[in-house]
């Protein structure tokens, strides 16, 4: 009956004497071989990756700077914003105010401009660059280097993380919105995702809340904001029922975007953004729900593409079902995709299920 052999690429029987030849062995007389060979998940296939591009550089720094240079051209932005790549509190917010100035987030360490920032800046043609935080976070001396360079500096600050969001919210001058989301401070995913809803025209901001309560400085600013409608992102492990019902109690109407991990809570997001955008078809830009900086650059990125963000599983959309749900139900809207980050952030596997997805 010959040898039956199975491939990665189907299955084939081959005669006795062909398997013997071409493996070289001295007889068909064979009672078993069995080599145990260890597959990476997490490696790519070889699969078509059609419309997916990857932006990505050898540090979170030089991602963000790769994300800019792919998507503002030279001389294209004269607004920039800059947080520091070390930590994310007070950037959490930043995704309305990128959109607002249709501007890239930058990274730099907190104690020095990196060069790889000070050379995108000087290709953007920037003239101002908002700093996010305060000097513990962006110090005063990169402040001076870049007055020193000469670019304009406002930074965007309070006394906490929950201030200097309520900065960013009502940056770069204050507004009336219906809408505002609401993130869990200490949970970047929360944060980050509740920022994908400033793709939106209506540019909706966010907020930041303890999980158990709401702190006065976010009470005040969603009156000054004459929000209605609050959006809180996460499920209550995030933000407590507490929250939900004190912002009832407050007036609000309260709507509640979560699943049960971070992916589900990611594809909700993107799932209320796609369904809120225009007619037609979008850039998906997806990012790590590993780590934080690459999503803060991706949440830029999509405010300028129009299109939503998912963060998504580093190795395979296999351990994240509701990812691979999200491409499924809406590959008829998604013709493209950009993943923020190298192969350590989203795998070669991710990239190419994502381009299976949007293909269909």
């Amino acid at each position: 009956g010959g040898v039956r052999i199975q491939g990665t690429t189907g299955t084939v029987t081959v005669s006795g004497d062909k398997f013997r030849s071409t493996l070289g062995l001295r007889s068909t007389l064979i009672t078993e071989i069995r080599q145990n060979v260890a597959v990476d998940p997490c490696a790519g296939t070889g699969a078509p990756t059609s419309g997916v591009s990857r932006h990505a550089g050898a540090s979170r720094v030089e991602t963000a700077v790769e994300v800019s240079k792919a998507n503002w051209p030279q001389g294209g932005s004269e607004d920039v914003l800059l947080a520091t790549s070390q930590n994310f509190p007070d950037a959490l917010a930043s995704a309305s105010l990128a959109a607002a100035l249709d501007a890239p987030l930058l990274l730099t360490p907190t104690s020095s401009l990196a060069p790889a920032v000070e050379g995108e800046l000087a290709r953007l043609g920037a003239k101002t660059v908002w700093i996010l935080g305060g000097t513990a976070a962006v110090s005063a001396g990169v402040e001076e280097e870049l007055g020193d360079l000469g670019y304009d500096t406002r930074r965007v600050r309070g006394g906490n993380r929950f201030e200097t969001a309520r900065a960013i919210a009502l940056a770069p001058e204050a507004r009336q919105v219906g809408t505002v989301a609401l993130g869990m401070d200490q949970d970047w995913p929360s944060a980050a995702t509740a920022g994908a809803l400033a793709t939106l025209p209506e540019r909706i901001p966010t907020l930041l809340v303890h999980t158990d309560a709401v702190p006065e400085v976010t009470e005040t600013t969603l009156a000054e904001l004459g929000a209605r409608e609050v959006i809180l992102v996460g499920g209550t492990g995030a933000i407590s029922a507490d929250v939900d019902q004190r912002l009832r109690d407050l007036g609000y109407q309260v709507r509640r975007l979560a699943g049960d991990s971070r992916y589900s809570t990611s594809s909700a997001v993107a799932g209320e953004v796609l369904a809120k955008l225009p007619a037609g078809q979008r850039t998906l830009v997806v990012a790590t729900g590993n780590d934080f900086p690459d999503a803060l650059a991706a949440g830029a990125l999509a405010a300028r593409l129009d299109g939503p963000m998912l963060l998504s599983p580093q190795c395979t959309l296999g351990d994240s079902p509701a990812t691979s749900d999200f491409l499924t139900a809406n590959k008829a809207r998604l013709d493209k995709a950009a993943l923020v980050g190298g192969r350590a952030a989203l795998s070669d596997r991710v990239m190419e299920q994502v381009a299976a997805g949007i293909g269909g």
